[in-house]
């Protein structure tokens, strides 16, 4: 019989970890092939059927910076192409790419990968798609703050309580607001951004140092050598992280045959990044979402199950809300011109999982014998009915109907389930005909993109 293999797996947009239960029953990180605790989620790619994954890799980019990828999971979900050595990759195929070298050779991985809570239908299929990719069975697709608060919950068994977790990784931003107690982990409402992360305060200490450099040196023009420009990048997180040990550190900086120190501070770590992160705003937005979870809490409350506290993790029951709005394209009747459409949000952000919404919508035009339905999930940090701040996620017809008036109903169903699976009912009360569509995602990676990229990825060797 195959050896199963289960992990829990953080793929991250900076670094990723893997991790096991060890013989006493507790999670512990499982070192990669280097003997490091966490894998640098970077690729590069040496030819096209050779790449090198993690530290090498960043080292690599310093020489090659055109060949190697990193901070692709801020792309996930993104129709997104690139081409090392005339070979097409996907952010799909380069995080399995991420996840083979993290793994390494283990066969039969069974996973639960942790995603951000934020993160919507497309990019959670496209994590789901990038482990299939590499091998890898998903088991669950969990919430970075619910797996804190298990983690949390099981270190610290007695804690009841409503907690905020604000978790601000390499590349991406959560913010979400807990609830936890003997009979699991609820989750009120969440929030998020995903393009800021630790690397936009690297950046910045980057574009410092690059600056402080040319000034101290107007005779070397660093902005020309990409080897030192590659370096620089390295030594701004290195710097980065060094000041959350010591106060201020100096950073040597080589170029062109010229030196030059520099002092950095946390002070000015601070001041760089302060535009980064507007606390009024963030403080607003959960204080929206906090004000609406409210009633929704009472309702779940009756649902919670009696009973003792449950031992082990896995156990553990987690209820999640819905990270975006889902609507329905309608046309959009305050429009004169009869052209405009609309999105009609009935599953809500924030509605406690599994979400089930059921609405009334009309034919528009006299003997209409087939109904278009286009179901769209939320695109920005607000839910609007404009289209552009939409995207489409799943798009189907229920056709053979009989000639209908204009005007005659239209029952659409959507519901979300607890693992994010989207599941679309429509029918007409006036016919027995109804379309069901269900699935993950419309158009991330369709079959035979998957195969191609599957094929690619198997003629890939993946060291560290």
């Amino acid at each position: 019989m195959a050896v199963v293999v289960i992990l829990g797996i953080d793929l991250g947009t900076t670094y990723t970890v893997t991790a096991d239960i060890s013989a006493g029953g507790r999670p512990v990180a499982l070192p990669n092939s280097l003997g490091e605790s966490t894998t640098p989620s970077v690729v590069h790619f040496e030819s096209a059927n050779r790449v090198l994954v993690g530290s090498a890799a960043r080292n690599a980019a310093t020489v090659e910076p055109d060949n190697t990828v990193s901070l692709i999971k801020r792309r996930m979900g993104d129709e997104l192409d690139l081409y090392f050595h005339g070979v097409r990759h996907t952010p799909e195929s380069i995080s399995a790419l991420v996840l083979r070298g993290a793994v390494g050779d283990t066969a039969g991985v069974r996973a639960v990968i942790t995603v951000p809570a934020y993160f919507g239908i497309r990019e959670r299929e496209a994590t789901f798609q990038a482990a299939a990719l590499a091998g890898i069975e998903v088991l669950e697709l969990l919430s970075e703050p619910v797996a804190a608060a298990l983690h949390y919950s099981t270190a610290v068994p007695d804690a009841a309580s409503t907690t905020l977790v604000y978790d601000l990784g390499g590349g991406t931003f959560d913010t979400t607001v807990l609830r936890a107690g003997d009979h699991g982990v609820e989750v009120v409402a969440t929030d998020g951004d995903s393009h800021l992360g630790g690397a936009d305060w690297d950046e910045r200490v980057r574009e410092f140092l690059l600056e402080s450099f040319a000034q101290a040196v107007p005779d070397v023009d660093p902005y020309e050598d990409e080897v030192f420009l590659s370096e620089l990048t390295a030594l701004a997180e290195k710097a980065k992280r060094d000041l959350s040990r010591v106060s201020s550190r100096s950073v040597v900086l080589r170029c062109g045959g010229a030196s030059t120190s520099v002092e950095l501070d946390r002070a000015a770590i601070a001041d760089m990044g302060a535009d980064l992160v507007d606390i009024e705003r963030l403080v607003e937005r959960l204080r929206r979402r906090l004000a609406r979870s409210a009633h929704q809490l009472a309702g779940t409350g009756a649902l919670r199950k009696a009973g003792g506290r449950l031992a082990v993790i896995a156990d553990q029951p987690t209820r999640s809300v819905v990270p975006r709005s889902f609507g329905v394209l309608v046309e959009d009747s305050h429009d004169p011109s009869g052209q405009g459409r609309v999105v009609v949000h009935t599953v809500h952000q924030n509605d406690p999982l599994p979400a089930t919404a059921t609405s009334r919508f009309c034919t528009i035009v006299n003997r209409q014998d087939r109904v278009r339905v286009q179901v769209y999930e939320q695109a920005g940090d607000v839910p609007s009915a404009d289209v552009a701040h939409n995207r489409r996620v799943l798009d189907g017809e229920l056709s053979g109907l009989p000639p209908l008036p204009a005007g005659s109903p239209v029952e659409v169903t959507l519901s979300v389930s607890t693992d994010g699976l989207l599941s679309v009912t429509a029918r007409v009360p006036r016919s027995r005909r109804k379309l069901e569509l269900q699935s993950y995602v419309d158009g991330v990676v369709d079959g035979s993109a998957h195969a191609e990229l599957a094929a690619t990825l198997a003629a890939v060797e993946v060291s560290q």
